[in-house]
């Protein structure tokens, strides 16, 4: 990637889990989209970030996510568990 220095799709995630961490919310959305448009099915990508967007309130975007990596890999029950709290977050 141009604009960022890092190397691997892992450290990507770190560094955003860290700005997530401390409450840099913006900066963590902007890495895991940068993840999300350079690894558009990677798991952990999906995953992590459908769990980030969850947590911001943009649920029918952590909704599209869970479905993409669904749609890969159905077997992983912790997706199970993600899309039940995204649709349980989405009707309360």
């Amino acid at each position: 990637m141009k604009d960022n220095p890092l190397s691997t799709v892992k450290e990507q995630l770190k560094e955003a889990l860290a700005y997530q961490g401390d409450g840099n919310m913006v900066e963590a959305e902007r890495i895991y989209r940068d993840c999300l448009g350079n690894y558009p099915y990677n798991a952990d990508v999906l995953h992590i970030s459908a769990i980030f967007f969850n947590q911001i309130k943009n649920y029918s975007y952590a909704l599209d996510l869970v479905k993409r990596y669904y749609s890969e890999d159905s077997s992983n029950f912790l997706i199970h568990k993600l899309l039940g709290k995204v649709l349980y977050n989405m009707h309360s």
